[in-house]
């Protein structure tokens, strides 16, 4: 018997056939009976390669899709509705500028400001019916142009051209309904502006949108309602801080408070004064610094208990969460909890936030026009573009939009060509049980002399497979279960593969390496917490993760050999190979190996190729959202290029005045084009910044990026811009600003 095992042992056991006696008060009949029943009842169907599929169920899953890109389309799509919902309040608010002594005429004969309000208002919502219902059919053409190009520029991206259009009806609603809800949002405010301007005024053609200064009352400072405001903003900053308190030790609360502290001592200074009157809207535009020194301690002592109370209340609610493990409530939070980690949602998130932060700076500088004494000459051009405030801010609105779907969709883009150090990937279809690195081996699988004298240059590196899934972005459906490779020991003395040689001291839990995009866009897993897999005999293993980064290895993912033969040890051979081979002979080796190595199935492939597939479906969906952020452009250009215009048409008088004091034409265009330039400039920094910043918030990293090309569209949209601009201008100077004088 020794030495049947010395002889005949693998890694299967020892032992090929087990001799049974009669069980007791029993003969060997009813022996044989009894294992037979008891045998099968305590066979696992997983044990023998069987599996239970629900085909139907597994299906319509699959065919959701890996990753629900209507989502990020959706939020991209939400900033070019309010760019496009900016530019229609500015058109509109053009159009009742040009109808002041129409406007000053119905109400010399007695009409309500509240009735020409509503006349306005009637008239901008047919017009937006109209073009909403326009845009639909519009989009549907987008939608088809989409698909035309996915089957036939970007094939290579889905690796199938059996894609159509499907269009749901209450898709076509809600892209009616959500657009003219939010332009008739604007067309609103802009007509609620009518009515602050004299009659008299508007007969001769002033300006409709005229500014009353409101009251200030001081009895409502110490509102409730202020106060509860008060309160809830600092219980957010507070639980933010408990919370990194708890995830995070230490150093989390310490990032908090100093998160805290940047934002209180932006209320305490004249930053602040954004956030408190908006807490205390009766305040006046002019208010002593007594009265906004009081609103500022008042709002600080609130915020500073809101905090306290929110640090409290985060730290005890993540010990809270914890204990609720395995309840209905705790996969509750653990949902919310992904939603909010979810890239996409940080990325929205994180560059709305910056593009406010940025609006509002900008507004503070409108109301404050400070510039530099040493830019004494372009004072005149900058200053201007507080002249109306609002157009201006609709400008930098639209044209940070666009810049920041262009960068932030830019920066995830690769040009380069990819660099690897393997020559090829291949794959078999049949398992290789013999080394193609021995001449044994390469015997053995009908290599002959000079072509084993061929591989002998080359370094193979064999996998074992677990059958599985595609991972990567080459799979348009939804994996569930990987393919599961394990790396040779021969692997295991190089970064990042010596992760996989340490021994987890967690029964049933391994090391693992993923490609972190896969983990993130395509599975839908936070790498911090292990992915659970199940055995060839059912039983659950826990894979705690190390992610890498745009890798061969986007497919699958990958253990070590020995940990692959203890819990897959049905799985014989290898069929997953990566290779080394000099420049000089890279199509003998390609050829050699498929030609011997044909009756396995065995393809080799580039490994340079394969992650140029790869790229090329990542650079074709950044290619579809980069269209949204060109349309953007446009959108703010036009949108800047009307600005131009009612600021002229409005400032007529002034330019009118201008010239009769002696200023030249070249010296106004110059004026005007600065004011348009500068606008032009802010909106694509604010814009830029957001971009950058959500792209860190989102990935961790600013990852590695084509800044050339991505600097090259930055500087045409600059370019296209001050053209639009130039025309603008141009266009307006043309009308006789000298008969505007003689109209007074």
């Amino acid at each position: 018997l020794n030495t049947g095992k010395r002889l005949w042992r693998n890694r299967f056991g020892e032992l090929t056939s087990i001799r049974f006696g009669t069980a007791p008060n029993l003969d060997t009949a009813a022996t044989k009976s009894l294992f037979e029943t008891e045998f099968i009842k305590r066979l696992q169907p997983q044990q023998i390669g069987f599996q239970f599929l629900s085909l139907r169920e597994d299906g319509l899953n699959a065919s959701t899709g890996s990753t629900d890109f209507g989502m990020l389309f959706s939020g991209l799509s939400f900033f070019i509705i309010i760019s496009a919902a900016t530019l229609v309040g500015a058109v509109f608010a053009i159009g009742v500028t040009q109808r002041s002594r129409e406007i000053g005429i119905l109400q010399a004969v007695g009409y309500r400001i509240s009735k020409v309000r509503r006349q306005f208002l009637f008239e901008g919502i047919l017009i937006a019916c109209i073009g909403t219902m326009i845009g639909c059919l519009l989009a549907i053409g987008y939608a088809q142009l989409m698909i035309f190009g996915l089957k036939t520029w970007w094939l290579p991206a889905i690796g199938t051209p059996f894609i159509d259009l499907y269009i749901s009806g209450w898709s076509l609603i809600i892209g009616i309904v959500v657009p003219l809800v939010v332009v008739t949002y604007f067309i609103h405010n802009a007509v609620r502006r009518l009515g602050k301007t004299a009659t008299a005024e508007l007969l001769s053609g002033g300006n409709v949108f005229g500014e009353v200064p409101r009251r200030y009352n001081r009895q409502k400072i110490q509102s409730k309602m202020n106060r509860i405001v008060s309160i809830v903003l600092g219980f957010v900053f507070g639980a933010i801080a408990g919370h990194f308190f708890f995830t995070d030790g230490w150093g989390g609360l310490i990032f908090g408070v100093i998160f805290f502290a940047l934002v209180y001592f932006m209320l305490r200074s004249k930053l602040g004064s954004f956030l408190t009157d908006r807490l205390f809207p009766t305040s006046t535009i002019h208010q002593n610094d007594e009265l906004k020194n009081m609103k500022y301690v008042y709002v600080s002592q609130f915020v500073i208990l809101g905090f306290g109370i929110g640090v409290l209340v985060g730290y005890l609610g993540g010990i809270l969460v914890l204990t609720l493990d395995g309840t209905p409530l705790y996969d509750v939070i653990e949902n919310i909890q992904n939603i909010v980690n979810y890239p996409i949602t940080r990325l929205l998130v994180s560059a709305f936030s910056i593009l406010s932060v940025g609006w509002f700076l900008f507004d503070r500088w409108l109301g404050s026009q400070r510039v530099p004494k040493r830019l004494n000459r372009l004072r005149f051009g900058l200053k201007n573009a507080a002249w109306q405030p609002i157009n201006s801010k609709s400008s930098v609105i639209i044209m940070s939009l666009a810049c920041c779907i262009i960068v932030a969709v830019g920066v995830n883009r690769h040009d380069a060509l990819p660099e690897t150090e393997y020559a090829f990937v291949a794959e078999s279809s049949l398992p290789l049980h013999h080394s193609l690195n021995t001449q044994e081996g390469r015997f053995e699988l009908g290599f002959s002399e000079e072509d084993s004298t061929l591989l002998a240059q080359s370094e193979i590196y064999p996998f074992r497979v677990l059958p599985g899934e595609d991972v990567s972005c080459l799979n348009l459906y939804k994996p569930e279960n990987p393919q599961i490779l394990g790396a040779p020991d021969s692997m295991l003395n190089e970064s990042p593969w010596t992760y996989l040689g340490r021994k987890n001291p967690t029964q049933n839990r391994l090391n693992a390496i993923g490609d972190e995009n896969s983990l993130q866009w395509i599975l839908h897993h936070d790498p911090k917490d292990d992915f659970i897999i199940d055995d060839e005999f059912g039983n659950s293993v826990a894979l705690q993760l190390q992610t890498v980064k745009n890798s061969l290895f986007q497919s699958q993912l990958i253990i070590s050999e020995e940990d692959f033969k203890e819990y897959f040890s049905s799985q014989s051979g290898y069929q997953f190979f990566l290779i080394k081979t000099p420049s000089e002979l890279l199509n003998k080796t390609k050829q050699t190996l498929e030609r011997t190595l044909e009756d396995y199935g065995f393809d080799v492939t580039s490994a340079s190729e394969r992650l140029a597939n790869f790229r090329a479906v990542e650079n074709t969906y950044i290619s579809t959202f980069q269209s949204l952020g060109g349309l953007g452009v446009l959108l703010g250009t036009v949108g800047l290029a009307l600005v131009m215009l009612r600021n002229i048409i409005e400032r007529r008088r002034e330019l009118a005045t201008l010239r009769a004091f002696g200023f030249r034409h070249r010296l106004l265009f110059r004026f005007l084009f600065l004011e348009s330039g500068f606008i032009l400039t802010i909106g694509m920094l604010i814009g830029i910044a957001a971009g950058v910043v959500s792209v860190i918030s989102s990935q961790g990293h600013l990852p590695s990026f084509p800044w050339v090309s991505l600097t090259i569209t930055l500087l045409l949209i600059f370019v296209f811009g001050i053209i639009a601009n130039c025309i603008a201008v141009l266009v307006a100077l043309k009308s006789p600003l000298l008969s505007t004088l003689k109209s007074e």
